[in-house]
């Protein structure tokens, strides 16, 4: 017969259940923020209970705010995504709001604006004195070619008229400025591209070995009209205009990404730059290994909370597991026993009976 003892948390001395620590007034988070610091994260006891939540804020000119605050504020001249992949590069962060995005380098630099589109499906075009749709414009009869042919050459930078009216072995007129991105639809489980003699999806390429990229930068590069071999190539981070930031440790000054590549950094680029962007100290953001979360014991294994889900006796989802951890209940009774279903509302409590009864 399973134990009815609750799981308990040891620290400061005493014995409680993790709604026990939140109720503690030395634990500023809530019950669910402890239970993900204890189970999920893996931190050490002591500090899941009385560190407080990071808010993550952002000094320039004088004045604390978070990043999204940041990216509505008159002085910012770039966007949410450009000011992240900034940070990462070790810039500035003033300059980070103030470099128009035409200099980064991560953007292409554009000779005259392009105005902007609406994105998705149904994103509308305008050539001859109309506007429709790009399903539209491949049934109309001045349309020379097919759906697919037509949206490809809009990637490739084709005038829209040119698209619309030359035949397919019609010649190649040179391409104008490349459509945005977001204007053009590429479906990544559908549509077919080629490189090394094969043809597959942006969802296939991107589970290919030869692709260094996620689905969604190749998806934006394609889009882009970027050659689609180069697509595949790993994204480089050169160094930002006028120097990227330096930071000094252990007597060396370095910036983000050579800190990254030394020996004694334990976290990749993207976790370094984060924690100095929440103000981390250098040395402990270099050296300090990203948590695991902790194992727990039943029927003489020792395993994770999601992996004990994925095991055979248990009979609960990840949630009804955590939830019943929560309330004191023996990790072993946790995992076998049947979830009901409540009764007029009614919830279950530690020994597994209906609240009230």
């Amino acid at each position: 017969m399973p134990s009815k003892n609750p799981l308990l948390i040891e620290a400061f001395g005493q014995s409680k259940t993790i709604r026990e620590w939140s109720e503690d007034p030395r634990c500023p988070v809530g019950q669910h923020a402890l239970r993900t610091r204890l189970v999920k994260l893996g931190w050490e006891t002591e500090r899941a209970i009385t560190e407080p939540q990071h808010e993550h804020l952002y000094e320039a000119f004088g004045v604390r705010k978070r990043l999204l605050q940041w990216c509505r504020d008159p002085r910012c001249r770039a966007s949410f995504r450009n000011l992240l992949s900034r940070i990462e590069a070790g810039w500035d962060f003033e300059k980070c709001l103030t470099m128009p995005e035409r200099n980064t380098v991560y953007a292409k630099p554009r000779k005259e604006p392009v105005q902007r589109l609406p994105s998705g499906r149904e994103a509308c075009f305008t050539a001859l004195g109309e506007t429709k749709s790009l399903k539209d414009w491949s049934k109309d009869p001045r349309c020379a070619v097919r759906y697919l042919r037509l949206r490809d050459r809009l990637i490739k930078g084709w005038a829209l008229e040119d698209a619309l009216t030359v035949p397919v072995d019609g010649g190649n007129p040179r391409p104008t400025q490349p459509i945005r991105a977001s204007s053009v639809p590429i479906h990544p489980k559908r549509d077919l591209f080629a490189a090394f003699g094969e043809r597959k999806t942006l969802a296939e390429w991107a589970n290919d070995s030869r692709c260094h990229v996620s689905l969604r930068t190749l998806r934006a590069r394609v889009a882009n009209g970027l050659p689609f071999k180069l697509a595949l190539k790993p994204k480089k981070m050169t160094p930002s205009p006028g120097g990227a930031r330096t930071y000094q440790a252990f007597g060396e000054i370095k910036t983000v990404r050579e800190w990254a590549d030394d020996p004694r950094c334990a976290v990749s680029v993207t976790h370094l730059a984060k924690r100095l962007a929440n103000g981390a100290p250098l040395e402990e953001a270099l050296v300090q290994p990203v948590h695991v979360p902790p194992e727990l014991g039943a029927f003489g294994e020792r395993k994770r909370v999601c992996d004990w889900v994925r095991d055979p006796r248990c009979r609960v989802t990840y949630h009804q597991l955590a939830s019943r951890l929560d309330k004191g209940w023996t990790l072993e009774r946790a995992l076998v026993t049947d979830p009901r279903p409540p009764r007029g509302g009614q919830k279950e409590t530690a020994n597994g009976s209906p609240a009230g009864r």
